[in-house]
């Protein structure tokens, strides 16, 4: 490479990384275990953490707001912060900044004035500015003048919901036999007792000695002014709208997809922690966020949580940033007409199939499954040949229902994983790891079930035991658990009984070796010298892999499949019974049909695993072909021969079986 070259590639490497860099500046969240945890011996700990704060650029006056700076892609080293605009009055002034990391930096503030609030943050050529509004509240009644009709319609719907009589039902006794009066700043709006911002906290209140049906209303009578703002109104997840009225620049009013807002309330360390598991799950994190890199609007209603949303409400797209999948993607605030006011309970395959069982599960369904009609995309391979070939990542649906593959014409078996669970992927993703659900028997965080929906914990722990009241006792691990087929749980053929997910892993490995490979060793589908049967076997090579569960979201498809993939590529076709019957001894049947021209199947029985060779001869006992060489698992098979290079006559085939313990010889007669 010459230095022109050379000198060229630097620009552009160092072009790219210039574009990349960004200085941002915005709200930075606090939730109570955030306070909770912010002690010198947590290894997380600032120094400034001692208030919950909703996130939100729109503000209670008197609140204090956190604000962090990033320089994405980069470090900061002298950056600069200023508020260049403050209500008249206010005596309002940035804190110190506090170090997060070498690209963070936090710094907070009083909106100790009603108004508008400005900051930016500098360093060299690069800056970022915020707006916080600071208003007081007011209350849904005020809302609804705007909001309860047309297509602005979210005050009635909202009514419905369980955060909209919350207070009502503590006091009188519905909630709980525990509801006191320490429950009531997450059940009011506006409730904050470092602010005088008009919230419920700001009227007289006196919470009721004992509660019963019926004490709410006397409540409204009693303290009509607190009670005004009982339960979490509108204002609690939009901001106060004191400035508001119809107005929206300036944050006088925010909508807001973040889960810092929902934090304030279920992330207290104690009775919630969804947010703090949601941290641990791949919604919250990873390579498949919405990002830049995705520049087709197709990608956003799976990788952005506005996108999602966008889709469930038949819109078109409006994704401009990185949302990811958080608590108000899955969970719409204004509509409980769903349980768990879900967005969506219903599913539909790419191949038009439509999901009729996996109950709440049926939300995840939308995402995870194959971006592509299986049978179609393989059957017309060649104008699909791309380095993206395959079903497109997550396809765990198709594999729950056991569809939406080529199967190379064979009925295969499924396991009932999906029929033996109420509510399909929630079941087991869901699950709470151990006896204390939240944390577990030293009071740490559960990082595994639950709002992670991860089966493993951050420490590597499985999480076994939403297998236990179907499977019992599985072990520790998941890569314990055999799974049997025909009595045989070497599905491999590798000799070894083993777990699942390593017989799984092994047919994988098997497979991939039979099929094109990139330069990198990947299975790949690129090149039009790719034969069907070859694209069809890649496909479920891809589609297993992408799984991600090794064959535990259906073991007996997941074996099966790779089993009839390896086979097709071998011109041998397995024949598995619905049944679960084992051959009860070897055995080689004539082929069919006999006489033949060109082609002709030979059907064998092998009744354990191990080493099979079927072989043709001619007349003189010279080899012809090989048509099986391989270790096999117990079950029927077909081989296919196609001779149509060969001459008419006599041909001889054999069968060797079980180690060399069973032999078995038949004529076949070729005729042109």
């Amino acid at each position: 490479m010459n230095r022109m070259v050379l000198t060229i590639l630097s620009i552009l490497i160092c072009v790219a990384v210039i574009f990349s860099q960004t200085l941002t500046i915005e709200p930075y969240g606090v939730s109570p275990a955030a306070v909770n945890a912010d002690t010198s011996g947590n290894p997380n700990y600032l120094g400034i953490k001692t208030s919950v704060f909703s996130g939100l650029a729109n503000v209670g006056v008197e609140t204090k707001v956190y604000l962090i700076g990033t320089f994405v892609d980069s470090s900061l080293t002298t950056p600069v912060w200023n508020m260049y605009e403050k209500p008249a009055g206010s005596g309002a002034e940035l804190s110190a900044a506090v170090t997060v990391d070498e690209a963070s930096e936090i710094v907070t503030f009083i909106a100790d004035q009603v108004g508008t609030y400005r900051i930016e943050i500098s360093e060299g050529t690069y800056g970022d500015t915020v707006v916080i509004n600071a208003a007081k509240y007011l209350t849904v009644s005020n809302c609804a003048i705007c909001h309860d009709g047309g297509t602005s319609s979210h005050v009635d719907p909202w009514s419905e919901t369980g955060h909209a009589t919350f207070l009502d039902r503590g006091l009188d006794g519905a909630a709980s036999s525990h509801y006191n009066s320490s429950c009531i700043s997450c059940h009011t709006t506006g409730y904050d007792l470092d602010a005088a911002n008009d919230g419920f906290d700001d009227f007289e209140f006196v919470f009721p000695d004992t509660l019963f049906e019926g004490m709410a209303d006397s409540m409204y009578t009693k303290y009509p002014d607190a009670m005004k703002r009982a339960n979490i109104q509108c204002e609690s997840c939009h901001g106060p709208g004191s400035a508001h009225w119809g107005a929206t620049e300036d944050s006088k009013i925010v909508s807001d997809l973040g889960p810092d807002n929902c934090a304030v309330c279920h992330d207290d360390d104690h009775y919630h922690v969804y947010p703090s598991q949601w941290e641990y799950s791949q919604h919250a994190s990873g390579d498949h966020l919405y990002d830049a890199s995705y520049s087709r609007g197709s990608c956003a209603p799976c990788h952005n949580g506005q996108g999602f949303i966008d889709n469930v409400n038949g819109e078109s797209q409006t994704v401009s940033e990185e949302v990811p999948i958080t608590c108000a993607t899955c969970h719409d605030p204004h509509d409980a007409t769903n349980e768990y006011q879900l967005r969506k309970i219903d599913a539909t395959l790419s191949n038009g199939e439509v999901v009729s069982e996996g109950g709440l599960g049926k939300l995840c369904m939308n995402c995870h499954k194959s971006r592509r009609d299986g049978i179609e995309y393989t059957d017309e391979y060649l104008d699909n040949l791309s380095s993206h070939y395959g079903p497109h990542y997550g396809p765990q649906t198709d594999l729950l229902l056991a569809t939406n593959v080529p199967t190379f014409g064979e009925i295969l078996p499924t396991s009932p994983h999906l029929q033996a669970t109420e509510n399909g992927c929630v079941d087991c993703h869901m699950f709470e790891l151990g006896s204390h659900g939240e944390h577990d028997d030293e009071g740490n965080l559960n990082t595994a079930g639950m709002h992670s929906f991860s089966m493993v914990s951050k420490d590597g722990e499985d999480n076994v035991a939403a297998c236990a009241d179907c499977h019992g006792d599985i072990g520790d691990s998941f890569a314990e658990k055999k799974f049997y087929l025909n009595g045989n749980a070497d599905h491999d053929g590798n000799g070894v009984a083993e777990g699942l997910q390593h017989e799984v892993h092994g047919l994988l490995d098997t497979l991939a070796s039979l099929l094109p490979q990139n330069e990198d060793g990947e299975v790949s589908i690129e090149d039009s010298s790719v034969t069907l049967t070859e694209a069809r076997a890649a496909y479920n090579y891809l589609f297993i892999e992408e799984d991600r569960s090794l064959g535990v979201h259906n073991p007996a498809f997941a074996v099966t499949l790779l089993q009839a993939s390896i086979n097709a590529l071998r011109g041998v076709a397995g024949i598995y019974t619905q049944n679960g019957a084992v051959p009860m001894e070897y055995a080689l049947s004539q082929n069919y049909p006999n006489p033949f021209n060109p082609s002709t199947e030979i059907e064998f029985s092998i009744k354990k695993a191990g080493k099979v060779t079927l072989k043709v001869y001619d007349m003189l006992g010279r080899e012809v072909r090989t048509l099986v060489d391989d270790n096999m698992a117990a079950g029927v098979y077909k081989a296919r021969f196609d001779a149509p290079a060969l001459a008419s006559g006599v041909y001889i085939y054999r069968l060797v079986a079980g180690n060399g313990e069973f032999s078995s010889v038949k004529k076949m007669v070729l005729v042109k």
